[in-house]
């Protein structure tokens, strides 16, 4: 729905410009804004790429941080941060080279964004360093930022 109303309101803009603007409004921050519209967003976490809807609220749980765009599963999220296998593919590329799907690597930044905060929010601020590399070099591989 997202793609085709851009489309529509953006007919001349090319692939790249289309993507950049849907992975900028289809992201975990408007998402958990849209459950905090429906009343839901004290029962959404973040887990890795992923958001999921609990049967409970959010910060009733401790292993669950909040940051300013909601509640992540620390745990899980690190888990899968270190399981993931598009960053690794992309740093090797040095360059992400289909800008109709930028939102790929962003999604992987941002996530990566978020663990950093939730582990230093947590007191780990050494852990935390160790993402924020990580983090940068994404950036500069996908062309997303300075």
């Amino acid at each position: 729905v997202v793609t085709e109303t851009l489309y529509r309101r953006y007919p001349d803009w090319s692939e790249g410009q289309l993507a950049k603007m849907r992975a900028a409004v289809v992201n975990a921050s408007a998402l958990a804004e849209v459950a905090r519209t429906l009343g839901l967003g004290d029962y959404v976490v973040s887990q890795g790429l992923a958001q999921r809807l609990l049967p409970t609220k959010a910060k009733d749980n401790p292993e669950y941080v909040s940051y300013p765009g909601g509640f992540i599963d620390l745990k899980r999220t690190e888990e899968l941060w270190k399981s993931y296998r598009g960053p690794a593919a992309l740093l090797a590329q040095e360059r992400w080279i289909d800008d109709a799907s930028v939102g790929i690597p962003a999604a992987y930044i941002q996530t990566g964004q978020f663990l950093a905060y939730a582990i230093s929010v947590k007191g780990d601020t050494a852990r935390a360093k160790t993402i924020v590399p990580q983090v940068q070099a994404l950036m500069r591989a996908a062309h997303l930022g300075n």
